[in-house]
């Protein structure tokens, strides 16, 4: 290798530049299914490329999916909702479709997503115009309508993709902090030693979650409206009941905690039994 002269700085080579999202978006599309469904598996199963890549492929499977034409613009929108900022666009089909496009690019990129809607017709709304491209992009998406049960709800939580009313999703995170802020770890931890099953045990909520707002104007404007969640608290503190009986119960032996009187068919407990039962009054929290 020749010296370089003395006094000659040496040549700065500049990084290349990334390429506009508008030349990557008509790229993808150019290239056609078969390099779009090739993308699709290198950005969700070898988690390759950014987020930047995954909003744009996203834009490209609605187009290819439906034969709705995404913008540059609404992606680089969609990016801005991932960042925490508000986008408002003046038509709500629009914002609706720059919501799509976030929540499939979080989805991409492993997070759970919900995309909340003001009212229950407009979730299922965009749900059914958003499933197909979802399962094109190999994603999950499940709709939550306001009256489904706990266990429907506790298995539609396990999906890439939930489409839902503000009012379900509220409803819901209120009850998982009533449910399961206020619970001492103390005390979850004995019924677990005990062998005891918590009802309604599953958190719904996940421990993280990307929640994507549709059109945030009208949560704003909409007058609160009572949340009621105290007939369900009931059902599921009587199952909690129902099982520390259960606990409880298979933990006596008869002839030692028990006698059964063969003439009345009646239950006597012995004194063993009774201190027993006190122990377990006191593991579960009760008088």
């Amino acid at each position: 290798m020749r010296p370089r002269p003395v006094g000659i700085p040496p040549r700065r080579v500049k990084p290349l530049a990334a390429p506009p999202i508008s030349l990557l978006l008509r790229w993808r599309l150019y290239q056609g299914s078969a390099a779009l469904d090739a993308q699709i598996y290198s950005l969700k199963t070898l988690r390759t490329g950014t987020l930047r890549d995954r909003a744009v492929t996203a834009a490209a499977a609605i187009t290819d999916e439906t034969g709705t034409r995404t913008k540059a613009g609404d992606v680089r929108a969609a990016l801005a909702l991932l960042s925490g900022r508000f986008v408002v666009r003046e038509s709500p089909e629009e914002q609706r479709n720059i919501a799509r496009i976030a929540a499939y690019a979080a989805a991409l990129e492993g997070r759970q997503v919900h995309l909340i809607e003001f009212s229950e017709e407009n979730a299922r709304a965009t749900a059914d115009v958003s499933s197909t491209t979802a399962a094109r992009l190999g994603l999950s998406l499940v709709f939550l309508e306001d009256a489904a049960d706990l266990d429907t709800r506790s298995d539609a939580y396990g999906a890439d993709i939930v489409v839902a009313s503000a009012n379900r999703l509220t409803r819901d995170l209120l009850r998982e902090k009533i449910k399961h802020g206020q619970r001492s770890r103390g005390a979850r931890a004995a019924i677990s030693r005990l062998g005891a099953r918590e009802a309604g045990d599953r958190l719904l909520w996940p421990e993280s979650l990307t929640g994507i707002v549709a059109d945030a104007d009208l949560l704003f404007f909409d007058p609160p409206r009572p949340v009621a969640v105290a007939d369900e608290m009931e059902r599921e503190k009587g199952r909690v009941l129902a099982d520390q009986a259960f606990v409880l119960i298979s933990g006596l032996e008869r002839d030692v905690h028990y006698m059964i009187d063969t003439t009345t068919r009646r239950i006597r407990l012995s004194e063993q039994g009774r201190a027993r039962i006190d122990t377990y009054a006191t593991l579960f929290g009760s008088a």
